[in-house]
């Protein structure tokens, strides 16, 4: 296992591959119907198979609100901690940390108070929780300490085998920690008096900036896909969800020539238009009832995305 490292290949792979799931249940859950449902992209649609709790109606159920939680952690730290033990190469376990803060900015983010700092702290079966102003300082001063690892070794790359996003491009990866940081310290922006040892959020902002960030869109994280891209495979395949009808109504209100690139037609009929959503939260209809509103254009091979180089545009505008 230890022969050409490809078992710390392996096990960072499982840590990178986290940062947004393709197993399709688990992105369901921790992204279409929770963030998709909440931001208004997504309408679930598979109504007729007991979903009575979801998060389109603001009631999920309780297993539906645990998944976020236990799966990212269960999931994700025994690797973290085995490759950590495996590995004393500080550009692995840089990526790893990396990894980290991705996977556990989304759960913060979603819950606020989670165990972050002392996790496997002295072998402990649980951890204490953290403020998530805790989580967030710990987390920029982390991110910091991977900056300056990543940095050192920007003109030189690593095994492609280990990975999916930038095929062992360092540099990208740079780039993608200081967009991370830029994006946590608007996500701060508005709380009162916050600070990482003495910087402010703007301060941070700027420093994220200055060092590097995405500027081209091929500077964009895409996770390659192992065997079948999520969203195509649970809103193509298995008619779960659609497009929303509050996105499609404002795209078709300002006429937006993305739809064509975003969307598939409907064949709903009448006047409805080119593309057509689902109304989020509706009840009791059947999944053939939406089988010809507008779907999102995914196909088996597509990547996942990790994060937009655009994202980083817009907030240097804000």
């Amino acid at each position: 296992m230890g022969v050409d490292w490809y078992l710390v290949r392996s096990l960072a792979l499982n840590l990178q591959d986290l940062m947004m799931p393709e197993q399709e249940n688990f992105s369901q859950y921790v992204d279409c119907l929770m963030a998709g449902a909440f931001s208004g992209y997504v309408a679930d649609s598979n109504l007729g198979t007991g979903w009575s709790g979801r998060y389109a109606t603001y009631n999920p159920s309780d297993d539906w609100k645990k998944i976020p939680f236990n799966d990212f952690y269960s999931k994700f730290y025994p690797d973290y901690f085995n490759l950590k033990n495996q590995s004393d190469d500080e550009l692995f376990l840089s990526l790893a940390e990396l990894y980290r803060i991705v996977v556990m900015l989304r759960v913060t983010d979603t819950y606020g108070p989670i165990p972050y700092s002392q996790v496997g702290a002295a072998n402990a079966i649980k951890s204490p929780y953290d403020s998530q102003q805790a989580v967030y300082t710990k987390m920029f001063e982390d991110l910091d300490n991977v900056i300056s690892v990543l940095s050192k070794y920007a003109s030189q790359s690593f095994s492609s085998s280990a990975d999916r996003i930038y095929n062992g491009n360092t540099l990208a990866w740079c780039k993608f920690a200081n967009s991370l940081k830029l994006r946590m310290a608007m996500r701060t922006c508005y709380v009162t008096g916050f600070n990482v040892n003495g910087k402010t959020s703007q301060q941070l902002a700027e420093e994220a900036v200055e060092a590097g960030v995405m500027t081209t869109a091929s500077d964009g994280a895409y996770r390659k896909v192992a065997d079948h891209n999520p969203w195509q495979r649970f809103m193509v395949l298995w008619s779960d969800a659609r497009i929303s009808a509050d996105l499609t109504c404002y795209m078709n209100g300002y006429n937006d020539p993305r739809r064509s690139a975003y969307f598939t037609a409907s064949t709903v009929g009448g006047n409805y238009g080119t593309y057509v959503g689902m109304r989020s939260g509706i009840q009791g209809a059947k999944p053939a009832t939406y089988a010809n509103f507008s779907k999102p254009k995914y196909e088996k091979t597509d990547p996942i995305t990790i994060f937009y180089c655009s994202e980083t545009a817009f907030l240097r505008a804000e």
